[in-house]
């Protein structure tokens, strides 16, 4: 008897009511399910999908009450249509294995054992996710390429050689031994006389000194302090230091690698942490400049692309004037430093340095305690 298929349909397309079917009823719903898919052509995930969505709610028990022969016949339409499904057995039945195929989170991904295995029940498979796997009719694995050979490399052949002849030693000649070598004493190496340390002229030298030493205790650990803070303090001369600079040759990376990094250092960048090239310290400056650099993720090869963002002013007009974009990261320091903190700003600094007192900054703030002061001494000479 010919089935009427668009009764069927118009009857099974929008579900079935599991609680008041019949076993002819389920029979019906099951054959109905697979003629829509043919119909749609559905396979391989889109296929699983559309069958968990249809059978979500049958249970072991429900798919038993189907004919027999349309239980096996579901199973492999499945399998022939790219859905993986395992073989029942006596400890496993054909309705816990449809249920399970129903009920699993993740599409299966076949094994080529899995597929070689399938094919020996069923042939050819109608895929489109394994056919890269199949041949051309679909009914076997495709043979795996050959490897490729390995070339023979004929061994260079080993010269052989005569062995040396072994010389016929000359009688022994006796040797006197020779007397013992007088050892001269080195000559003494002349001591060079200390230079002696350059002193703050007038009244303030013992002040000057008393100072400097309160400075070097508080930015010197005192197991990192250098030798000669170790020995009987004298008057000294402070020479301005140099933050030392990452060694980055190479110039800026192109293209958007740093891109993120350099936005976010712009963001975070105020107008008063940028070097302008008049009145500010460009060691200082750079100081903050790696700070915020390693704060926002930027490795020092990429230092140069992020280099404007502390310029202004004309820091920033002799950067761009100079071409400063195409140098290294450690030159265009370099250039800016010289610039605008060449010999002569050095100088003016050591002299500043070197008249700089506690006194002098108690009688600016004569409101502030002698702490206070001290600290105000103690930022200018780190500035």
């Amino acid at each position: 008897m010919e089935i009427n298929w668009k009764e069927r349909i118009a009857k099974y397309s929008y579900g079935i009511d599991l609680e008041t079917a019949t076993n002819v009823n389920l029979t019906e719903y099951v054959e109905t399910k697979m003629h829509l898919y043919t119909q749609d052509n559905l396979t391989d995930s889109s296929l699983w999908t559309v069958f968990q969505e249809d059978f979500k709610d049958f249970t072991p028990e429900l798919f038993t009450r189907v004919r027999s022969n349309t239980r096996m016949r579901i199973r492999e339409y499945l399998v022939k249509r790219g859905v993986y499904v395992v073989k029942q057995d006596k400890r496993y039945s054909l309705g816990k294995v449809l249920t399970d195929v129903a009920n699993k989170e993740e599409f299966h991904e076949w094994t080529d054992e899995e597929i070689g295995l399938a094919l020996n029940d069923i042939k050819p498979m109608i895929t489109v996710a394994l056919q890269d796997r199949l041949n051309s009719t679909l009914d076997k694995l495709t043979a795996p390429p050959p490897p490729p050979a390995t070339p023979i490399t004929a061994l260079p052949a080993t010269p052989i050689t005569a062995p040396p002849a072994t010389p016929t030693a000359a009688p022994a000649t006796p040797t006197t031994p020779p007397g013992p070598t007088p050892i001269a004493a080195p000559p003494a190496t002349p001591t060079a006389a200390p230079a002696t340390p350059a002193t703050p002229p007038g009244s303030q030298s013992s002040n000057y000194n008393q100072i400097h030493a309160l400075i070097d205790q508080l930015l010197w650990p005192r197991e990192q302090q250098p030798q000669q803070l170790q020995q009987p303090q004298q008057p000294h001369t402070h020479t301005l230091p140099e933050p030392a600079v990452p060694s980055v040759e190479q110039g800026p990376k192109q293209g958007p690698g740093y891109s993120k990094e350099v936005a976010i250092i712009a963001k975070i960048y105020t107008d008063d942490q940028k070097y302008d090239g008049v009145n500010d310290s460009f060691d200082f400056k750079l100081t903050i400049f790696y700070n915020i650099c390693k704060r926002s993720g930027l490795p020092p090869e990429g230092y140069i692309v992020a280099f404007p963002s502390m310029l202004k002013g004309l820091a920033q007009d002799h950067y761009y004037n100079s071409n400063l974009e195409s140098r290294p990261f450690t030159e265009a320091c370099n250039h800016i430093r010289q610039f605008f903190k060449g010999p002569e700003y050095y100088r003016k600094n050591l002299t500043e340095w070197n008249s700089m007192t506690l006194q002098g900054v108690m009688d600016e703030n004569p409101d502030k305690s002698i702490y206070q002061n001290f600290q105000l001494l103690v930022d200018k000479l780190l500035k």
